[in-house]
Protein backbone atom coordinates (compact mmCIF):
# COMPACT_ATOMS: atom_id res chain seq x y z
CA UNK A 1 0.00 0.00 0.00
CA UNK A 2 2.85 2.85 0.76
CA UNK A 3 3.98 1.59 -2.89
CA UNK A 4 0.76 1.39 -4.88
CA UNK A 5 -0.94 4.82 -2.92
CA UNK A 6 1.35 6.88 -4.30
CA UNK A 7 2.04 6.16 -7.29
CA UNK A 8 -2.16 6.04 -8.18
CA UNK A 9 -1.98 9.35 -6.52
CA UNK A 10 0.39 10.72 -9.28
CA UNK A 11 -1.42 8.93 -12.11
CA UNK A 12 -4.32 10.97 -10.99
CA UNK A 13 -2.63 13.92 -10.93
CA UNK A 14 -1.20 13.45 -14.15
CA UNK A 15 -4.34 13.71 -16.12
CA UNK A 16 -6.87 16.24 -16.53
CA UNK A 17 -9.76 14.47 -15.12
CA UNK A 18 -9.55 15.82 -12.19
CA UNK A 19 -8.76 19.47 -12.43
CA UNK A 20 -11.45 19.79 -14.87
CA UNK A 21 -13.98 18.29 -12.27
CA UNK A 22 -12.64 20.62 -9.46
CA UNK A 23 -12.98 23.81 -11.45
CA UNK A 24 -16.31 22.82 -13.10
CA UNK A 25 -17.96 21.36 -9.42
CA UNK A 26 -16.52 24.95 -7.58
CA UNK A 27 -18.20 26.93 -10.37
CA UNK A 28 -21.77 24.42 -10.19
CA UNK A 29 -21.17 24.84 -6.19
CA UNK A 30 -20.93 28.76 -6.08
CA UNK A 31 -24.19 28.93 -8.19
CA UNK A 32 -26.04 26.28 -6.70
CA UNK A 33 -25.35 28.21 -3.46
CA UNK A 34 -25.71 31.72 -4.31
CA UNK A 35 -29.12 30.83 -6.40
CA UNK A 36 -30.12 28.75 -3.18
CA UNK A 37 -29.86 31.69 -0.54
CA UNK A 38 -31.58 34.25 -2.50
CA UNK A 39 -34.80 31.79 -3.58
CA UNK A 40 -34.44 30.91 0.62
CA UNK A 41 -34.40 34.97 1.46
CA UNK A 42 -37.31 35.27 -0.56
CA UNK A 43 -39.28 32.44 0.76
CA UNK A 44 -38.01 33.95 4.14
CA UNK A 45 -40.02 37.40 3.42
CA UNK A 46 -43.20 36.02 3.08
CA UNK A 47 -43.15 33.90 5.87
CA UNK A 48 -42.72 36.88 8.04
CA UNK A 49 -46.42 37.20 7.18
CA UNK A 50 -47.58 33.71 7.40
CA UNK A 51 -46.30 31.74 10.46
CA UNK A 52 -47.68 28.48 9.04
CA UNK A 53 -45.01 29.14 5.97
CA UNK A 54 -42.18 29.72 8.12
CA UNK A 55 -43.27 26.32 9.69
CA UNK A 56 -42.31 24.67 6.54
CA UNK A 57 -39.16 26.53 5.86
CA UNK A 58 -35.96 24.32 6.05
CA UNK A 59 -32.13 25.12 5.60
CA UNK A 60 -31.37 21.80 4.49
CA UNK A 61 -34.41 21.52 1.63
CA UNK A 62 -33.66 25.21 0.71
CA UNK A 63 -30.03 25.68 0.91
CA UNK A 64 -27.95 22.53 1.57
CA UNK A 65 -29.82 19.88 -1.05
CA UNK A 66 -29.83 22.22 -4.02
CA UNK A 67 -26.15 23.15 -3.15
CA UNK A 68 -24.89 19.39 -3.06
CA UNK A 69 -27.11 19.11 -6.17
CA UNK A 70 -23.82 20.23 -7.70
CA UNK A 71 -21.83 16.95 -6.48
CA UNK A 72 -24.57 14.92 -7.25
CA UNK A 73 -24.09 16.56 -11.34
CA UNK A 74 -20.28 15.90 -10.73
CA UNK A 75 -20.37 12.16 -9.00
CA UNK A 76 -23.12 11.50 -11.69
CA UNK A 77 -21.01 12.74 -15.52
CA UNK A 78 -17.63 13.49 -14.45
CA UNK A 79 -16.21 11.42 -11.00
CA UNK A 80 -17.01 8.71 -13.09
CA UNK A 81 -14.25 8.93 -15.75
CA UNK A 82 -11.51 9.65 -12.71
CA UNK A 83 -12.69 5.80 -11.90
CA UNK A 84 -12.51 4.70 -15.41
CA UNK A 85 -9.04 5.87 -15.78
CA UNK A 86 -7.19 4.29 -12.88
CA UNK A 87 -8.05 0.80 -14.83
CA UNK A 88 -8.67 1.86 -18.45
CA UNK A 89 -5.55 3.37 -19.08
CA UNK A 90 -3.34 1.07 -17.30
CA UNK A 91 -4.99 -1.96 -19.04
CA UNK A 92 -4.32 -0.03 -23.06
CA UNK A 93 -0.59 0.79 -21.67
CA UNK A 94 0.06 -2.61 -20.27
CA UNK A 95 0.98 -1.48 -17.23
CA UNK A 96 -1.64 -3.34 -15.62
CA UNK A 97 -0.11 -7.16 -16.17
CA UNK A 98 3.16 -5.87 -14.95
CA UNK A 99 1.24 -4.31 -11.41
CA UNK A 100 -0.52 -7.24 -11.17
CA UNK A 101 3.19 -9.48 -10.64
CA UNK A 102 3.92 -7.32 -7.77
CA UNK A 103 4.35 -9.25 -4.84
CA UNK A 104 0.45 -8.08 -3.69
CA UNK A 105 -2.85 -9.26 -3.84
CA UNK A 106 -5.16 -8.24 -6.15
CA UNK A 107 -7.68 -7.18 -3.55
CA UNK A 108 -4.57 -4.83 -2.14
CA UNK A 109 -4.65 -3.32 -5.72
CA UNK A 110 -8.06 -2.71 -5.60
CA UNK A 111 -8.33 -1.22 -2.18
CA UNK A 112 -5.11 0.81 -3.12
CA UNK A 113 -7.27 2.64 -6.25
CA UNK A 114 -10.59 3.25 -4.07
CA UNK A 115 -8.55 4.66 -1.32
CA UNK A 116 -7.34 7.53 -3.40
CA UNK A 117 -10.45 7.42 -5.20
CA UNK A 118 -11.99 8.01 -1.89
CA UNK A 119 -9.55 11.22 -1.11
CA UNK A 120 -10.29 12.24 -4.56
CA UNK A 121 -13.82 12.73 -3.60
CA UNK A 122 -13.47 14.32 -0.34
CA UNK A 123 -11.36 17.32 -1.70
CA UNK A 124 -14.31 17.59 -4.46
CA UNK A 125 -16.44 17.99 -1.35
CA UNK A 126 -14.49 20.64 -0.26
CA UNK A 127 -16.90 23.14 -2.33
CA UNK A 128 -19.85 22.04 -0.74
CA UNK A 129 -18.46 22.40 3.03
CA UNK A 130 -17.38 25.39 2.18
CA UNK A 131 -20.54 26.57 1.53
CA UNK A 132 -22.35 25.16 4.99
CA UNK A 133 -19.17 26.84 6.63
CA UNK A 134 -20.02 30.01 4.63
CA UNK A 135 -24.08 29.66 5.61
CA UNK A 136 -22.99 29.26 9.82
CA UNK A 137 -20.65 32.38 9.59
CA UNK A 138 -23.70 34.50 7.89
CA UNK A 139 -25.92 33.87 11.06
CA UNK A 140 -27.24 30.86 8.86
CA UNK A 141 -29.18 27.40 11.06
CA UNK A 142 -26.78 24.34 10.06
CA UNK A 143 -28.68 20.85 11.80
CA UNK A 144 -25.33 18.94 12.09
CA UNK A 145 -27.11 15.75 11.77
CA UNK A 146 -28.90 16.68 8.77
CA UNK A 147 -26.32 17.79 7.17
CA UNK A 148 -24.33 14.79 7.84
CA UNK A 149 -26.50 12.20 6.52
CA UNK A 150 -26.75 14.47 3.69
CA UNK A 151 -22.96 14.04 3.03
CA UNK A 152 -22.86 10.26 4.07
CA UNK A 153 -25.61 9.79 1.54
CA UNK A 154 -23.81 11.50 -1.42
CA UNK A 155 -20.57 10.06 -0.50
CA UNK A 156 -22.61 6.07 -0.54
CA UNK A 157 -23.82 7.31 -3.96
CA UNK A 158 -20.59 8.20 -5.39
CA UNK A 159 -19.38 4.65 -4.04
CA UNK A 160 -21.88 3.00 -6.09
CA UNK A 161 -21.41 5.19 -8.97
CA UNK A 162 -17.71 4.26 -8.49
CA UNK A 163 -18.39 0.46 -7.99
CA UNK A 164 -20.03 0.60 -11.47
CA UNK A 165 -17.40 2.46 -13.07
CA UNK A 166 -14.58 -0.25 -12.10
CA UNK A 167 -16.32 -2.88 -13.26
CA UNK A 168 -17.19 -1.62 -16.83
CA UNK A 169 -13.47 -0.46 -16.85
CA UNK A 170 -12.38 -3.95 -15.83
CA UNK A 171 -14.82 -5.73 -18.32
CA UNK A 172 -14.40 -2.99 -21.48
CA UNK A 173 -12.17 -2.66 -23.72
CA UNK A 174 -11.58 0.81 -24.13
CA UNK A 175 -12.61 4.18 -21.77
CA UNK A 176 -14.56 5.04 -24.13
CA UNK A 177 -16.87 2.16 -23.73
CA UNK A 178 -16.49 2.15 -20.15
CA UNK A 179 -17.67 5.74 -19.90
CA UNK A 180 -20.89 4.61 -21.64
CA UNK A 181 -21.86 1.64 -19.73
CA UNK A 182 -21.38 3.55 -16.67
CA UNK A 183 -23.68 6.42 -17.79
CA UNK A 184 -26.00 4.15 -19.13
CA UNK A 185 -26.25 2.90 -15.47
CA UNK A 186 -26.65 5.81 -13.31
CA UNK A 187 -28.56 7.76 -16.11
CA UNK A 188 -31.04 4.08 -16.68
CA UNK A 189 -31.80 5.18 -13.11
CA UNK A 190 -32.20 8.52 -12.87
CA UNK A 191 -34.64 7.72 -16.00
CA UNK A 192 -36.72 4.86 -14.41
CA UNK A 193 -36.88 7.26 -11.17
CA UNK A 194 -38.76 9.99 -13.23
CA UNK A 195 -40.68 7.32 -15.28
CA UNK A 196 -41.98 5.91 -12.29
CA UNK A 197 -43.06 9.38 -10.75
CA UNK A 198 -47.02 8.94 -10.04
CA UNK A 199 -46.96 5.41 -11.23
CA UNK A 200 -47.64 2.41 -9.53
CA UNK A 201 -46.99 -1.17 -9.70
CA UNK A 202 -44.33 -3.27 -10.91
CA UNK A 203 -42.37 0.61 -12.08
CA UNK A 204 -43.07 2.09 -8.74
CA UNK A 205 -41.54 -0.85 -7.39
CA UNK A 206 -38.55 -0.94 -9.06
CA UNK A 207 -38.15 2.65 -8.80
CA UNK A 208 -37.02 2.11 -5.26
CA UNK A 209 -34.16 1.15 -6.29
CA UNK A 210 -32.76 4.15 -8.47
CA UNK A 211 -29.96 5.41 -7.27
CA UNK A 212 -31.94 9.09 -6.69
CA UNK A 213 -34.51 7.48 -4.73
CA UNK A 214 -32.27 5.93 -2.48
CA UNK A 215 -30.12 9.43 -2.37
CA UNK A 216 -33.42 10.94 -1.62
CA UNK A 217 -34.34 9.86 1.78
CA UNK A 218 -30.64 11.28 2.82
CA UNK A 219 -31.56 14.92 1.40
CA UNK A 220 -34.49 14.22 4.07
CA UNK A 221 -31.98 13.92 6.55
CA UNK A 222 -33.32 10.80 7.42
CA UNK A 223 -31.08 7.66 8.22
CA UNK A 224 -33.01 4.53 8.36
CA UNK A 225 -33.64 1.27 6.05
CA UNK A 226 -37.25 2.24 5.02
CA UNK A 227 -36.14 6.04 4.08
CA UNK A 228 -33.28 4.63 2.08
CA UNK A 229 -35.60 2.63 0.41
CA UNK A 230 -37.72 5.35 -0.82
CA UNK A 231 -40.72 4.10 1.49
Amino acid sequence: MFVLVPKEWRDILAGHTIWVLLLLLSALVGYSYTQAVSLYGEASKSAQQLPEVARSLSPLDGVFVPTFGALYLANTFLFPFIAIRTIASEKQTGSLKLLLQLPCSLSTVVAAKLFVLLAVWLIAAVPCLSAVALWSLSGGHVGRVEVAHLFVGHLLYAAVVVGIALLAAALAESSATAAILTLAATLGSWVLDFAAAGEGGLLKSLSNFSLTTLLRGFEEGVFSSTAALGR
